[in-house]
């Protein structure tokens, strides 16, 4: 193994065995650096949870008892041990991952150790506008306080630039392994579909920013088509809409044509995409949208909608269909294009496949991280 000279220590607000696209992102950039020493202090939320655990190159600090009161208290159990690592280790930088409590840790432990400088990673992907006043408050102030900012979309490095303009701010997307994301052959298809024709197919969290009931609404109007009769819709993801979106497939009396497959094990992911013939969501808001990277990589045309970070990844007509956010006519309307176009399709899977081996890996997005903390 190569010698570690650097050491980085990091603060997020969740780690693994918890899933998200922040978590995974801090995991598989530390694994695509591993000549770096990371200290990820994070809270402990479930007392099944080790609080240290030690994997390859970095050194995992669970706080707490195990409940999800150690979120709240994080920016002050992180910064008291934060101080205890400071004491013991000389870091080349402290990373704060999403400007959260996690983040409210790294600040205070930051102006204790003013000459290490602090490095805030936007991964947000909600309506950062239209969020709660206290949340908004929280994350002006950690921004402020940042040395360096790094975006994953153009749109949070924009949002950063208003907030914090003397801060240099990178942008460097999440990415994904393009090894494991391919078009493979898929023997799941009868399990998908109950007839013969095209899937359209979102894998999404089932909450309001994600548009899922939009996509409903719009695969409703599509079926009214004779030409696409025979399509079906795949939901793949839970969240606290499931039922509510449950009751409105009932109730547009399209239940033989669409299946809710619930959350699925991400290494099978691959395999569902790969039998899709479009993947759409139409999301309210969106900080980058891995989703719509995994689904190109697998040779999926995709459809998302004008909004966030999915304009950094889908060039309209190029890389894929670009929609109206809240218009299921729009979404209906590019589903058709797609799929009644079988030579449109192709080009636009192959461009997107094309962008994300180009842009958007992991090894991509690590050695842009390496040469800044080189240059820290």
């Amino acid at each position: 193994m190569a010698q570690k000279s650097n050491r980085i220590l990091i603060f997020t607000t969740a780690f693994l065995p918890m899933v998200g696209g922040s978590e995974i992102a801090i995991d598989e950039l530390t694994r695509h650096l591993p000549d770096t020493l990371f200290d990820i202090v994070t809270p402990r939320f479930e007392s099944s949870q080790p609080k240290f655990e030690r994997r390859d190159n970095r050194a995992i600090h669970r706080l707490g008892t195990g409940s999800v009161v150690d979120k709240f208290l994080f920016p002050v159990t992180g910064f008291m041990y934060g101080l205890r690592l400071l004491a013991r280790h000389r870091y080349q930088a402290i990373h704060a991952y999403q400007a959260s409590y996690g983040a409210l840790a790294a600040v205070m432990v930051k102006s204790h150790h003013p000459r290490t400088p602090l490095i805030v990673t936007l991964q947000e992907g909600k309506d950062l506008g239209r969020q709660f006043f206290g949340i908004r408050l929280m994350r002006r102030y950690v921004l402020r306080h940042a040395d360096r900012i790094t975006a994953i979309s153009s749109y949070l490095k924009g949002y950063a630039r208003q907030i914090n303009p003397r801060a240099r701010i990178d942008l460097i997307p999440n990415g994904i392994d393009p090894d494991h994301f391919k078009r493979t052959p898929s023997n799941i298809r009868p399990r998908l579909a109950s007839a013969a024709g095209p899937i359209v197919m979102t894998v999404s969290r089932l909450v309001p920013k994600n548009g899922v009931g939009d996509l409903v609404r719009a695969f409703s109007i599509l079926k009214q088509s004779h030409q696409f009769a025979l399509t079906n819709l795949v939901i793949i993801g839970s969240g606290p809409l499931e039922l509510d979106l449950k009751s409105l497939v009932r109730a547009l009396k399209i239940e033989q044509s669409v299946r809710f497959l619930g959350t699925i094990p991400y290494p099978d992911l691959p395999g569902y995409l790969s039998a899709a013939s479009v993947f759409v969501r139409p999301s309210r808001s969106e900080g980058l949208g891995s989703a719509f990277l995994e689904a190109m990589a697998c040779g999926v045309p995709v459809i998302g909608s004008r909004v966030g970070g999915i304009t950094d990844i889908i060039i309209d007509r190029k890389t894929g269909l670009l929609c109206e956010a809240g218009n299921p006519e729009d979404v209906a309307h590019k589903i058709s294009t797609i799929l009644s176009d079988p030579i449109l399709a192709e080009e636009l899977a192959r461009q997107g496949r094309a962008l994300v081996e180009r842009e958007y890996t992991w090894q991509t997005a690590a050695d842009k991280f390496r040469k800044l903390y080189e240059e820290l």
